[in-house]
């Protein structure tokens, strides 16, 4: 099977032959430091294939990708300083919109933290999610970076409904895989 990089550079190159405009809103890699403060600032781990996919691209400008497509359904990665961003809103969205005390609201946190990642547990944004793609329209994805056999798996979630929902991926390199052959067909 081929790296992240490897599936990467196929995508980009296909992308750059078909649509260059599109191609342009590629950003570069970000610094090292920027991912591997990203990771110091969550003290989670952040998994390889999600590393790889930032050696490769900071994201994309939203803006001028327009209407465009990378991920299937309709989704456009962030760049790290908008993944920081939107999780820090995230996670004040879900504190101030609970009816927990903030005794209760923590132990409910630790509770779904303490469960293998890819597992839903309700309309909930906890600190291990990472947003990492949007498509929007308030609906994006996010990695799973709680502990298990499916750490860094790649979930959709919606406004209402943070973390409801399967894994759509196992991980960022079958995600990765599955964006390289629609590309190629």
């Amino acid at each position: 099977m081929a790296t992240v990089d490897e599936y990467w550079q196929r995508i980009l190159n296909l992308i750059e032959d078909g649509d260059p405009e599109f191609y342009a809103t590629f950003r570069p890699p970000p610094p090292p430091r920027k991912v591997d403060a990203l990771e110091r600032r969550l003290r989670l781990p952040i998994p390889a294939d999600l590393h790889a996919w930032w050696r490769c691209s900071d994201g994309v400008d939203v803006v001028a990708a327009g209407l465009r497509v990378l991920i299937p359904d309709s989704y456009l990665p962030m760049p790290i300083d908008k993944v920081i961003e939107w999780r820090e809103q995230l996670l004040n969205i879900a504190f101030l919109t609970t009816n927990f005390s903030d005794l209760e609201y923590q132990h409910l946190v630790e509770r779904y933290e303490n469960e293998p990642a890819g597992t839903p547990n309700g309309a909930f944004w906890l600190p291990s999610r990472l947003p990492f793609a949007l498509n929007g329209g308030g609906v994006g994805l996010f990695i799973d970076l709680r502990a298990g056999p499916l750490h860094g798996c790649v979930v959709p979630y919606f406004r209402d409904s943070a973390g409801a929902h399967s894994p759509r991926w196992t991980s960022v390199l079958e995600m990765v895989t599955e964006v390289a052959d629609y590309f190629e067909n």
